[in-house]
């Protein structure tokens, strides 16, 4: 399973060929609110983290 993980990290596949590889979902409903709150959050965190 290691070796696939390594494997999956160093190909040329799309993010979303990445995430079809995996079996089970069980996020996959509500994912898109998910990735929504981490673009809205995620710059606010980096700033104080690194400020400009």
């Amino acid at each position: 399973m290691a070796l696939g993980a390594v494997e999956s990290m160093n190909s040329t596949l799309a993010p979303a060929e990445v995430m079809d590889l995996v079996a089970v979902r069980p996020l996959a409903d509500c994912e898109p609110a998910v990735l929504e709150q981490y673009r809205l959050r995620l710059g606010a965190v980096m700033e104080r983290i690194r400020p400009a």
